[in-house]
């Protein structure tokens, strides 16, 4: 069996659908510490701006916010950017589907 790594996109990506996981069933530690480290690896691996890195730091935000951790001022710009990545992304699918039919 092969192993694709700790920052493989598909790894990162099966961190926060395990987080998601995780916080559907209440256990908002574990899956704040998982989105942390798929947000953090993200950033290495994909940079600040891109919409991967935006939406697992959103997905952080509504965790910490969850939790009653998060700070407004801090957790709201990462869920309006993350918002705004999905909205933007819905846009560009609607259209090419538009196109293609």
């Amino acid at each position: 069996m092969k192993s694709l790594g700790d920052e493989h996109p598909d790894t990162l990506q099966s961190l926060a659908d395990y987080a998601d996981f995780l916080e559907f069933e209440d256990d908002y530690p574990q899956a704040e510490a998982l989105y942390s480290r798929a947000a953090e690896s993200a950033r290495k691996v994909f940079g600040p701006e891109h919409p991967k890195t935006e939406e697992y730091e959103s997905q952080l935000g509504y965790c910490r916010k969850h939790m009653g951790k998060a700070d407004p001022e801090e957790t709201a710009p990462a869920i309006k950017k993350g918002c705004a990545t999905s909205a933007a992304l819905l846009i560009v699918v609607t259209l090419v589907v538009f196109y293609l039919s």
